[in-house]
């Protein structure tokens, strides 16, 4: 009798809920970027070498190499035997918690530009040391001191805490290798620009965003001349004064189903949210959800 009126109640409280109209409140994040500096070109040309730097673009993540499985074990629902079974994350941000960059270099030179030969970095106004871009051999050679080895292990151990740590620290590791295996970084030491031709490929700084303020982006001893031996002759330097900023974002549902999506707002609306978020109502006659 007793579990009889549970189930009831249950069936009530359901019907109950499906006639009334779903209402969501909206959530507001920021997030914070390095980008240039006002006025400063993004494409700059020096000794026949030309570069253009660009903030980092979200929408690389929309690439299939950003989606990975990783082996979870848990135990389904009515039943007593764990499984384990490959999970698929998706948009995986390998970059995340560092500061990246997408970078072309163009050589109109006559000569091969070796990027060996240059050293690529972010200098701090009030650190003597600077950052060196990370290359791919470097990234490999030690995955777990990326911030994302230990996010995505978070990640996952909280969501199946049945999970073995060895055998998930090996499928991460694995998950990391494929990604940096499908992305180019333009300050390998194996990357060469033949005259002629141009080069692209992600620059990526090991700080994360909220530890700068402001600084600069240098491409030193960039090769411009050669003699007849090859030997450099002439040299020439790039510098982006860059600057912090944020992006801010609310969280809005669509469709019957209520699908969570991201709208780009700005620093007012963001601020105004904080106080007095919106909500929305969905509405049956139009199928969508509208601003209460």
């Amino acid at each position: 009798m007793q579990k009889n009126f549970k189930i009831s109640l249950i069936i009530a409280v359901s019907l109950l809920m499906g006639c009334a109209a779903p209402l969501y409140v909206a959530k507001y994040t920021k997030a914070p970027v390095i980008k240039l500096d006002e006025n400063v070109p993004s494409t700059q040309t020096i000794g026949g070498i030309t570069i253009d730097l660009s903030p980092f673009d979200e929408k690389e993540y929309e690439k299939p190499i950003y989606s990975q499985k990783v082996n979870v074990t848990y135990t389904p629902f009515l039943q007593t035997v764990p499984v384990t079974e490959p999970k698929e994350y998706t948009k995986i941000n390998l970059f995340w918690g560092y500061t990246a960059f997408y970078v072309t270099v163009k050589n109109s030179t006559d000569h091969i530009l070796r990027m060996k030969d240059s050293r690529v970095v972010f200098i701090e106004p009030n650190n003597d040391e600077p950052y060196a871009a990370l290359d791919k051999a470097g990234i490999q050679s030690d995955f777990a001191s990326l911030p994302i080895y230990k996010a995505l292990f978070n990640i996952v151990k909280n969501a199946y805490p049945n999970t073995n740590d060895v055998s998930l620290n090996a499928d991460i590791a694995v998950a990391l290798t494929n990604i940096s295996k499908g992305i180019k970084f333009i300050n390998g030491f194996d990357m060469e620009i033949m005259p002629g031709m141009k080069a692209s490929g992600i620059l990526l700084f090991p700080i994360s965003p909220e530890k700068l303020t402001t600084g600069k982006i240098s491409f030193v001893d960039m090769v411009s001349k050669t003699d007849a031996a090859g030997t450099p002759t002439e040299k020439v330097r790039f510098d982006y004064k860059t600057k912090l900023f944020y992006n801010y974002w609310k969280s809005v549902p669509t469709g019957p189903t209520g699908i969570i999506t991201y709208k780009v707002i700005d620093a007012n609306e963001f601020n105004k949210g904080l106080v007095t978020p919106e909500k929305y109502q969905y509405d049956k006659t139009i199928k969508d959800w509208k601003i209460k």
